[in-house]
């Protein structure tokens, strides 16, 4: 008997809640600090500097989860 397994892929809009320190974030200028959206860019462009904290310790909420693709795919019978 051939079993079958269901693949799925899930896409998800996640929230995660965390503190950085700024003498941790490289070449910060003080100035950025005081401004917002100077800061916003600033973080964007170095994602590398905070993207590990974006883990499963941090997770906060799933606002939105969508299958984005299912199929049925024929499991093979292993020879032994």
């Amino acid at each position: 008997m051939i079993e079958q397994r269901i693949k799925m892929r899930v896409t998800e809009t996640v929230t995660y809640e965390f503190c950085l320190d700024p003498e941790d974030l490289d070449e910060l200028m003080p100035e950025v600090l005081g401004d917002s959206n100077a800061l916003l860019d600033y973080l964007i462009d170095n994602e590398d500097l905070w993207i590990d904290e974006c883990n499963d310790s941090n997770f906060d909420c799933c606002h939105e989860r969508d299958i984005a693709e299912v199929k049925v795919m024929p499991l093979l019978p292993v020879e032994r």
